[in-house]
């Protein structure tokens, strides 16, 4: 959970200075932008947006348990408690983490479940 609200964390007006901001991306193993992790539920590409494209649970998103990505039975879905290949979080082209259920990976494990709360749903 920790890790996830990190991410979440990661830019605010707070901590904005002369550098620029670094925001987390999900992608997925194949390459695929499933959006930015952001608190900021009006950006168009911030899996916190419940009503955009990255965000909506009716949308091809982590969020959507019957898509690629989210579903309890794709390799590919975060949901998916034995995954092979879930979505993986991503800050300057490294990988930080995996969006899964699949408790294999570990300390680098974010629940999916524990994304959406910190979004606020």
């Amino acid at each position: 959970m920790f890790a996830a609200v990190s991410l979440l964390c990661a830019f605010s007006p707070a901590t904005a200075s002369a550098r620029k901001p670094v925001i987390p991306i999900v992608v997925s193993q194949s390459g695929e932008f499933l959006g930015v992790i952001s608190n900021n539920n009006f950006d168009a590409k911030s899996i916190c947006n419940k009503h955009g494209n990255y965000g909506s649970p009716h949308a091809n998103t982590i969020f959507n348990r019957n898509g690629i990505h989210g579903s309890e039975n794709s390799i590919n879905g975060a949901y998916n408690s034995q995954a092979r290949k879930p979505p993986v979080v991503m800050v300057n082209y490294q990988v930080v983490g995996y969006v899964t259920k699949n408790p294999q990976f570990g300390e680098a494990r974010i629940d999916p479940d524990v994304l959406w709360l910190a979004c606020g749903r």
